[in-house]
């Protein structure tokens, strides 16, 4: 009995650095001050074989899915390169620590520092169940659509704002413009789904603002469409009435970043 309380002691010794032990693989966003501007990040870590490989992704400093030449993390410790254009790399030293990476980027002798919270890893499948319009107002709507890097969007059809939606679960999303200035997201949107599984409302969380409830209405029909020239593809989504017939189209075209 005492033998085996002590190799239980040994094997309890031995697994709590495992436990400790942290990973960056994922999806990760967030903001950085480099160049004197609070820009939004997108990055991806992923292993391949014994190596971590990945990309960055910043349209305000297009950088599209840009590899990385060099991803090194020895836990908390992260380190990784990527080449620009005026070909003097971006390098960054950062921490993970309480969830989130912080730690500074420069490229050549500007300076600046960045932050990244993860983003849950989810069945991208669910998204085409929350894609939609929702009702807030009489004959005003909120619409819940996909967004230019895998994810949702959020769009006010009225004022034709929008924003990026990263999920933090499978029913819960943060939106990204919370996290360009910060690793806490306090704006959100939840999706509830009836007894069969159908979508039927989402809920908007704001700080200091009651929670508010939308039911999701049969309003308009969105349909996803690729337009190839040569090796140029242009990608968008198609928001269609559902009534039949000929009518006016307006084309609404993103700004840099995709928060």
């Amino acid at each position: 009995m005492k033998r085996l309380a002590i190799i239980s002691a040994l094997t309890l010794f031995f697994a709590l650095p495992c436990f400790a032990q942290q990973s960056i693989e994922g999806e990760w966003v967030g903001g950085s001050n480099l160049f004197g501007n609070q820009v939004f990040i997108q990055t991806k870590f992923e292993r391949t074989g014994t190596a971590l490989t990945g990309n960055l992704s910043s349209m305000a400093w297009r950088v599209v899915h840009r590899p990385f030449s060099l991803v090194r993390f020895e836990s908390p410790q992260l380190h990784f390169e990527l080449p620009s254009n005026t070909g003097v790399p971006f390098v960054a030293d950062g921490r993970l620590e309480s969830g989130s990476i912080r730690g500074t980027m420069r490229r050549g002798n500007e300076q600046g520092t960045f932050h990244l919270v993860p983003v849950a890893r989810v069945n991208h499948s669910l998204y085409d169940g929350y894609v939609g319009t929702y009702q807030r107002e009489p004959n005003k709507f909120l619409l819940i659509t996909w967004g230019g890097f895998g994810h949702l969007r959020l769009v006010d059809p009225d004022s034709g704002t929008s924003v990026a939606l990263f999920p933090s679960s499978e029913t819960t999303f943060f939106f990204g413009a919370n996290v360009v200035g910060s690793t806490t997201a306090q704006q959100t949107v939840s999706f509830t789904r009836n007894d069969s599984g159908s979508v039927t409302s989402l809920t908007v969380r704001q700080p200091n603002i009651p929670d508010k409830s939308l039911p999701k209405v049969e309003r308009y029909r969105q349909e996803q469409v690729r337009l190839r020239n040569g090796n140029v593809t242009l990608a968008g989504t198609l928001l269609l009435p559902p009534t039949s017939g000929r009518h006016p189209a307006i084309i609404f075209h993103e700004g840099s970043g995709d928060w």
